[in-house]
């Protein structure tokens, strides 16, 4: 049964000689392969005893014919033989030739096209699947060229030199296609792109070739001597059809002419010696390149196709130029870059293109390095001669040369660096002399886009050079710093986007190693090994470092209308760190950005749902910044998570909560409430603080901002719960940059709702008729509660003693339901009377208005509810009043007292409140509640207050004693007489002691009063 093999072939210039510097320009075979010049070229790129040039033809070569310098006579032979990548492993297994005889196969010569072709069956039986064939064509014992091919079984195709393979072809044979050009040993036609060799032997000698030109093509012509020269000063002149001079150049070594062809025709070059008497002899090359036209490179030298984005090797001798090509459509940008590297000797990179009109585009030489950038005008092959400026065109040396072209795919060489960026990875290159690397990115129209790139070691003069290319060609960005480069931009269009990173400035000399990284929104971040980013944590702190020219993508979802906080803050290691913010919405559209010199933070409500993308990085100094940082974010509505060490989470209604804010730093809590609920949250700072501006937001469970504040020292916030779910709290520093750092105490007081009092603090459940102690600090709430009925009366007063600083004394109060009932503040004391509208459980809320919240000190703070039992606090005074008897008691800043009796209906009541001994603005003030928790009378005076009345019902009245006026702030010993009273009652002794009415050890004046009552 036949065999169907499949040869995939790998050319030897791309092989052996080009693998990493030459890639394909089209999808087909003719396009896919490099022309082949031969076997790997000797020491010298050309030497004079070579009599042809050889070139494979389509399918294994992109060779062109010239029927007019077709060597019908040079008797080639092809010998196909197994391969094992440096030699021959036995004998050939066929042999083709002019003149076959016995197993020797038969090589077509065709004169007309100026082709030899030999079909390789590839059905022979004598071959072996799955082994490498070489391809040799020779000619006597030289071999002119080769290529190597695998046998598989299937269809063959051509393997392109960029590891891609070209569209399978169906055949049963493979044609091996060659031509052979003779080369003139004296003056005659020029070819376009190749080296002609020459002698001026004799005094006075002139050489004449000749090449035709079009009106408008570009023209140069370089000349160099080589070999054994005796005064000879290379001499080209070039006259156009009709004999004029065009050019004329002469120099010691080498000459040079370029021009614009004014005329179609034949030109002629004469070539001699300019020395004194023109007796000088010597050996020359010519090349000739001409654009537009297809380019011929002789064997040993370097030019044609340049692959986009692959780096080519060349060597310019004496004298020398390459001609290189490349294909670009209208609007398409280009960038050709030059560098020297090894054995240079006066060695300037000189870069010259020219478009397919002939125009030059773009002309540039430097001392190390070259570079051409240039929006294509005119579609079609441009042509780029590399050569040596300056010097006399003496300069010699080996270059690379990269082409980068957009759009376009881009193929890196073997060893080089550039290909497809990873979104949110970093890819790493190096860029010597003259060097350009070639990256690309995909994006969806409206994406928004960071590219950044840093230099890393190794750095001599690397000033790191971004450029990107949409896909229309058209540039979108170009940044480049000392040692960083970055740019931004939301991509204009769909496609495919080229990155070229090269060294800006000195010549395009710098070389270094450099870091890049992308990062485009919307889209699915990678994390390189070793770097940070991903995928964010709710409340909890991630830790990231930025190098030189660094970004780390991170991500987290959420929900339109959510409320998001994200916080950047540098720690240690930092040198120039800026920390830089950036914030891109699921739709590409950048929802925030703020930088620092120590921190950032961003905040904003989400417009869309989906994932959102943080750029975090350095701002300013040329994105030179390094250093460790923390990111945190806090989303609500969301569950909140904590990292070990940090703090955030659920907080205790009532309770004290600790935490400590770096730099940068926000932390997240949450709790609990339901519609309606009345809500406080208060914020101050503690010791360890530097620059901490105590700031509160606290978000509902929508989203919406319910309560933002801040102050230099301590922050609250308060409102009605407009939604039941769970609220978050975010703490933070404000101002400054965020850069305030300190430790705090957060207090969340929530009415209706059970409380808890921390450990040290204060706060709870209320007596009726007892003083309580309390210490206000920074920013703190203490949360009490008390009960009352639907009608009780109720007063409730608060004053300060001793250790205040700037306190001033602030009373809230909230009902059953969450609706506030009072509040009330004073310098000193503050007081709230009501009736009990529902019956239930009562907030009290204790803190410091005004200033910020900032007030501290000890407070006392009373209770008195009516109709009920009176509790009096040891040392204090109150309790039953009995008819025609004095009682005494002292009223300190803020106190109430209260006392009771009782009455029958009809008693005709009298109550007298007189000042005695010493007092500081007291001005007595008595009131009288009925058993059903109704005012039965009130009133004051400077020094003395009376009430009577006939008692209404039967049963227990509450006297409140108390400084009316002035803040509730006056103080001082007083006499209570209740007369006319005829009911028999008697309540119980105060649970200090003593007697009913005593003084109760108070008789040392107000503040040993006050002093008894918070130390029992």
């Amino acid at each position: 049964m036949l065999r169907r093999l499949v040869v995939v072939a790998c050319l030897v210039a791309a092989c052996d000689r080009f693998e990493a510097t030459t890639a394909p320009s089209g999808p087909t075979p003719d396009a896919a392969a490099l022309r082949v010049t031969g076997a790997a070229p000797a020491e010298s790129p050309v030497v004079a005893a070579v009599t042809s040039t050889f070139e494979f033809l389509p399918p294994l070569g992109t060779g062109v014919e010239d029927p007019s310098t077709f060597d019908a006579t040079a008797a080639p032979t092809v010998e196909v033989c197994a391969w094992n990548g440096t030699a021959c492993t036995a004998p050939p297994v066929v042999t083709f030739s002019t003149t076959p005889s016995g197993s020797t196969l038969p090589i077509t010569i065709d004169a007309v096209a100026g082709r030899y072709v030999a079909s390789w069956n590839l059905l022979d039986a004598r071959f072996t699947t799955r082994l490498t064939y070489r391809i040799r064509v020779l000619q006597g014992a030289t071999e002119l060229g080769a290529v190597s091919v695998d046998v598989v079984r299937g269809r063959w195709a051509l393997t392109r030199s960029d590891g891609t393979l070209a569209p399978l072809l169906a055949a049963s044979e493979l044609p091996i296609a060659f031509t052979i050009a003779s080369v003139s040993a004296g003056p005659g036609p020029l070819r376009n792109g190749a080296t002609a060799t020459g002698r001026i032997a004799l005094a006075h000698q002139v050489d004449t070739w000749t090449f035709t030109a079009n009106a408008g093509d570009h023209v140069v012509l370089s000349l160099g001597e080589t070999g054994t020269t005796l005064n000879f000063s290379p001499w080209l002149r070039v006259n156009a059809p009709g004999g004029t001079l065009v050019a004329s150049n002469f120099g010691f070594f080498a000459a040079q002419v370029e021009f614009t062809a004014t005329t179609t025709g034949t030109y002629s070059v004469l070539v001699a010696s300019a020395d004194g008497g023109g007796v000088g002899t010597g050996d020359y090359l010519l090349t000739l390149i001409k654009a537009p036209g297809a380019l011929v490179v002789s064997p040993g030298d370097q030019g044609g196709t340049l692959g986009n984005g692959t780096t080519h090797t060349g060597n310019i001798y004496l004298g020398d130029i390459d001609g290189w090509t490349f294909s670009a459509n209208v609007g398409d940008h280009v960038v050709v870059s030059v560098g020297e590297t090894a054995n240079s000797s006066g060695f300037s990179p000189w870069l010259r293109i020219v478009a397919p009109n002939g125009t030059v585009v773009g002309s540039n030489f430097g001392f190390v390095a070259a570079q051409i950038e240039f929006a294509a005008t005119v579609a079609g092959t441009y042509t780029v001669i590399v050569g040596s400026a300056a010097g006399g065109f003496t300069g010699t040396g080996d270059y690379l040369i990269t082409s980068v072209r957009a759009p376009g795919i881009v193929t890196a060489s073997s060893g080089d660096e550039g290909g497809p960026l990873v979104n949110g990875a970093t890819a790493t290159g190096a860029i010597y002399s003259g060097d350009i690397d070639g990256w690309t990115l995909t994006a969806n129209q409206s994406e928004h886009v960071v590219v950044s790139l840093g230099e890393t070691t190794n750095s001599s003069g690397f000033s790191p050079w971004l450029r990107v290319l949409a896909p229309d060609g058209s540039v979108v960005a170009s940044n480049f710093g000392f040692s960083a480069a970055q740019v931004e931009f939301s991509a204009p269009m769909s496609g495919t986007y080229t990155v070229v990173v090269a060294s800006a400035g000195g010549g395009f000399t710098g070389t270094g190693d450099y870091l890049l990284t992308y990062i485009k929104a919307p889209g699915a971040l990678t994390v390189s090994t070793g770097d940070e980013g991903g995928a964010l944590t709710n409340g909890a702190t991630h830790t990231g470092t930025i190098y030189l020219g660094d970004v780390d993508g991170w991500t987290f979802a959420a929900n339109a209308g959510d409320r998001v906080v994200v916080s950047l803050g540098e720690t240690t290691n930092s040198s120039g760190f800026s920390p830089w913010l950036r914030v891109v919405g699921p739709t590409g559209a950048v929802i925030g950005s703020n930088f620092g010199f120590s921190a950032a933070q961003v905040e904003f409500a989400a417009p869309t749902t989906g994932t959102y993308t943080v750029i975090v990085g350095s701002a300013g100094g040329g994105f030179t910044g390094t250093g460790d940082y923390l990111l945190s974010y806090i989303k609500a509505p969301g569950a909140v998570t904590v990292s070990t060490g940090d703090q955030g989470g659920a907080l205790v209604n009532g309770a004290t909560h600790a935490g400590t804010i770096y730099l940068g730093d926000i932390d997240g809590w949450t709790f609990s409430a339901a519609a309606n609920d009345h809500v406080v949250v208060s914020l101050g700072e503690t010791t360890n603080s530097s620059g901490f501006s105590p700031w509160l937001r606290v978000v509902a469970p929508n989203g919406t901002v319910v309560g933002n504040n801040f102050g230099f020292s301590a922050a609250q916030v308060e409102f009605s719960a407009p939604v039941a779910g769970t609220y978050t709290v975010i703490v933070a520093s404000a101002g400054g940059g965020f850069t305030g750092t300190g430790d705090y105490l957060l207090t969340l007081a929530k009415a209706p709702g059970a409380v808890a009092v921390s450990a040290s603090d204060e706060g709870g459940p209320m007596t009726n008729g007892a003083t309580h102690t309390g210490t206000i600090y920074l920013g703190d709430v203490d949360v009490w509660t008390f009960t009352a009925t639907m009608g009780n009366r109720v007063v409730v007063s608060l004053g300060e003693t001793t250790n205040s600083s700037g306190f001033s004394p602030w009373l809230r109060i909230v009902g059953p339901d969450g609706a506030p009932v009072g509040s009330n503040f004073g310098f000193s004391a503050a007081q709230l009377e009501f009736n009990a509208a529902l019956t239930g459980t009562y907030t009290v809320i204790v803190g410091s208005a005004g200033g910020g919240f900032t007030g501290t000190g000890d407070y006392l703070l009373t209770l008195i509810r009516a109709p009920g039992t009176l509790t009096v606090s040891a040392g204090d005074q109150g309790g039953a009043l009995a008819s025609g008897v004095t009682s005494t008691g002292t009223i300190y800043t803020g106190d109430v007292d209260g006392w009771t009796f009782a009455a029958n209906a009809g008693d005709p009541i009298a109550l007298d409140l007189a000042e005695t001994g010493v007092t500081s603005g007291f001005s007595p003030w008595l009131r009288v509640i009925g058993p059903n928790g109704n005012v039965v009378a009130s009133n004051f005076g400077f020094a003395a207050a009376h009430v009577a009345f006939v008692a209404a019902t039967t049963g227990t009245y509450t006297v409140i004693v108390a400084s009316a006026g002035g803040g509730f702030t006056g103080t001082g010993d007083y006499n209570l007489l209740l007369t006319g009273s005829t009911a028999s009652f008697r309540a119980a002794a105060p649970a200090g002691g003593g007697e009913s009415g005593g003084r109760l050890g108070c008789a040392r004046g107000v503040q040993a009063c006050a002093a008894a009552i918070r130390s029992p």
